[in-house]
């Protein structure tokens, strides 16, 4: 049966009406039809919304999950859903009612019906669509486990509690599509055999296939609360995050190397001004050095030098008015000067 049910390359078989005699079930069988409608309705577009949401979830986290135990279930919880997509059961309904007559004709009066093949198709259908969801349950309860378990280890807390909300509602949704493919195959499987059958149809011929008398329901229970210590579940997790955060290369640990060097033992600038005597400045030649050095060290680097703290402008006008005073034959007032200047911006 399950390599019928998931053959999704099985052929349609051509609609073909015969001449019948069983009349009274069609309007049964259209109430079944339009009460599925009508049920599966109130919950498709919501359910549809809810397996797109899960779909982006898992392609943005796939990095960051792919070794997760749980985010394997969430993948497979993702290709039953597409399968599930791929499966236009509506289209196939739409087409089989299509064909049923519209009109309640008596007992025994001879109408056009369709084939019992056809019937047998949209069965195979609704069997698949059963089966689907009951992968989709299983594996939202399976990858709901585990990710709570990541919950309580604070492990990518924001979005594992989206992706609980979400298995949440998929779990619920599907659950209820699940009973109302159940309960359309269990209240129309006995119709088939009041079809008519074509003879010359090869639609399983060659393939041994029983339906089953009945498909049982999923019902909703409650909410199963496990202890908050950790359980045989949390414990390798647990171990698998420290395992990820000493495998993974963090970006600034990937930059940072290896070999430092040695360090450096830099003079400083106050072990430098303290290096620095205004008491040897007591001629005006010793001046005359002292402010070629300077200059010559301003103008490679200015916070290496000793008067770092002066200012161009106030540098430009001490030199000056020292050779203006040492040229007009005052040294002694020149060298007072400069040395007052240089104990009030440097000592």
């Amino acid at each position: 049966m399950e390599r019928i049910w998931n053959d999704f390359n099985l052929k349609k078989p051509p609609f073909v009406t015969l001449p019948g005699k069983h009349s009274r079930f069609i309007i049964k069988l259209h109430a079944a039809i339009e009460n599925y409608y009508s049920s599966h309705a109130q919950y498709d577009a919501e359910f549809s919304e809810t397996a797109a949401l899960l779909s982006r979830l898992m392609a943005r986290r796939k990095n960051s999950f792919s070794k997760m135990k749980g985010f394997k279930d969430i993948c497979k919880l993702n290709a039953a859903l597409c399968r599930l997509l791929r499966i236009d059961f509506k289209r196939d309904l739409d087409s089989f009612r299509n064909t049923l007559p519209d009109v309640d004709y008596e007992e025994g009066t001879s109408i056009q019906l369709p084939t019992r093949d056809s019937y047998n198709f949209l069965l195979i259908r609704l069997i698949a669509i059963y089966e689907l969801h009951r992968r989709i349950v299983e594996c939202c309860e399976s990858a709901a486990a585990y990710v709570t378990c990541q919950i309580r280890s604070n492990f990518f807390f924001e979005i594992n509690t989206l992706l609980l909300a979400v298995l949440a509602k998929i779990h619920n949704l599907s659950i209820k599509l699940l009973n109302f493919a159940v309960s359309l195959y269990n209240n129309t499987l006995h119709y088939r055999e009041k079809l008519p059958f074509n003879v010359k149809s090869k639609f399983l011929k060659d393939i041994q296939f029983e339906f089953p008398d009945k498909l049982e329901e999923i019902e909703i229970g409650p909410l199963e609360t496990n202890q908050t210590s950790l359980t045989d579940k949390e414990l390798p997790l647990k171990n698998l995050i420290q395992q990820e955060e000493k495998l993974a290369v963090v970006k600034a640990q990937k930059l940072k190397k290896t070999d430092v060097g040695q360090q450096v033992q830099r003079v400083t600038k106050l072990e430098q001004q303290k290096q620095f005597n205004i008491e040897q400045l007591s001629s005006v030649e010793e001046i005359k050095r002292f402010i070629a050095k300077e200059a010559k060290s301003r103008s490679i680097n200015l916070s290496a030098a000793i008067t770092t703290k002066v200012l161009s402008h106030e540098w430009a006008g001490a030199t000056k008015l020292f050779e203006r005073k040492v040229q007009s034959g005052e040294a002694k007032k020149a060298v007072s000067i400069f040395r007052k200047f240089l104990s009030l911006k440097i000592v």
